[in-house]
């Protein structure tokens, strides 16, 4: 006895008439007799291995076919930028709706300016790396900063990040969860700093040699 669903579960749980999900299929309320290949688009059925959907519009399937918004475009010769298609160019990428040349310009923000010293972009703002460092999208002041530990700039000749924490350096070279240590003279096993002596490793928290 074939078992009847309410809708095709695979396309839409909306109320068709009871039926059987390998005869017919579900769209959005409409009832299709299922082909092979047979896919959803929106209200319409359509057959995926000849045709693609592009935001409930169907267009017939070229070999480099590929959707942008509602339009389909093709990849080899078009690029796809921000819903809007434009000719291929391979000195170009994207920059929100439009072309811009990577060598010569930077793209910050969507918006398409030329190189120069400001030559970053840190959350849609343009900076000088030589001035300025961007930590997790925020921009600060570079100073003596050489790295990040989250959102603050530090210096790693002098301050160590330690699980997002900072901490001073002194001869520590490495961290023990948020603590720094000295790995010439302390293992760090399982979060516990342990006298190095002759060990160079750990089996779970007992350092051996």
């Amino acid at each position: 006895i074939p078992i009847f669903l309410v809708a095709d579960l695979a396309l839409s749980k909306k109320s068709c008439r009871p039926h059987d999900p390998d005869v017919k299929i579900c769209c959005n309320r409409r009832l299709y007799r299922r082909h092979p290949n047979s896919k959803c688009c929106g209200s319409l059925v359509f057959n995926s291995a000849e045709k693609i959907c592009c935001d409930r519009k169907v267009y017939p399937r070229g070999a480099n076919s590929a959707c942008c918004g509602s339009s389909i475009f093709d990849q080899i010769t078009e690029i796809c930028c921000g819903d809007t298609i434009l000719p291929r160019d391979s000195t170009s990428e994207c920059c929100g709706t439009g072309l811009y040349r990577p060598k010569e310009q930077v793209c910050c923000g969507g918006r398409i300016y030329p190189n120069g010293l400001q030559s970053e972009c840190c959350s849609g703002e343009l900076y000088n790396p030589q001035m300025h460092i961007c930590c997790d999208s925020k921009l600060s002041v570079k100073g003596s900063a050489t790295h990040c530990c989250l959102t603050k700039p530090y210096n790693s000749a002098t301050q160590l990040c330690c699980k997002d924490i900072l901490r001073f350096k002194g001869s520590a070279d490495s961290c023990c969860g948020t603590t720094p240590f000295n790995s010439t003279i302390q293992l760090c096993c399982e979060g516990q700093l342990k006298f190095k002596g002759s060990a160079n490793a750990c089996c779970k928290d007992v350092p051996f040699n």
